[in-house]
């Protein structure tokens, strides 16, 4: 058997969306490909979910370090129904990542303005590619 018999596995694309799904959650690290490479891996990042598909809600990570191309997400956009001690603005990642529910904590909703925001940061990364 060679090394390269086997294509990978296709990863699924992200649906399209007119607004983002919204809702606030903690991602457990691990199952995350943004921030693998953190000297001090945390166990869990803020993420943002941009749309749900049966058993995979694909998400936004987020980081508090600044990058232009990524979206500025002010602490108080999301209604939390869950306190998080260590809300801080932060910035979405525009490359979307499938995750299942258990890999996730439901942290709150984002208020829909933003969510809408979001959909047009989105598309607008899709047409200057």
């Amino acid at each position: 058997m060679h090394l390269y018999q086997r294509r990978p596995k296709r990863q699924p694309s992200p649906p399209q969306a007119e607004f983002a799904q919204g809702k606030c959650y903690l991602a457990r690290q691990s199952a995350l490909v943004f921030g693998r490479n953190r000297r001090e891996p945390l166990p869990w990042r803020p993420v943002v979910s941009w749309a749900l598909d049966g058993p995979r809600v694909y998400v936004l990570p987020s980081t508090t370090k600044q990058y232009p191309d990524f979206f500025f997400l002010v602490r108080d956009r999301c209604f939390l129904k869950r306190r998080h001690e260590d809300a801080r603005d932060s910035y979405l990642c525009p490359r979307v990542e499938p995750l299942s529910l258990p890999d996730l904590i439901e942290l709150g909703t984002l208020d829909h303005p933003t969510r809408l925001d979001i959909a047009d940061w989105k598309r607008a990364q899709r047409i200057s590619s």
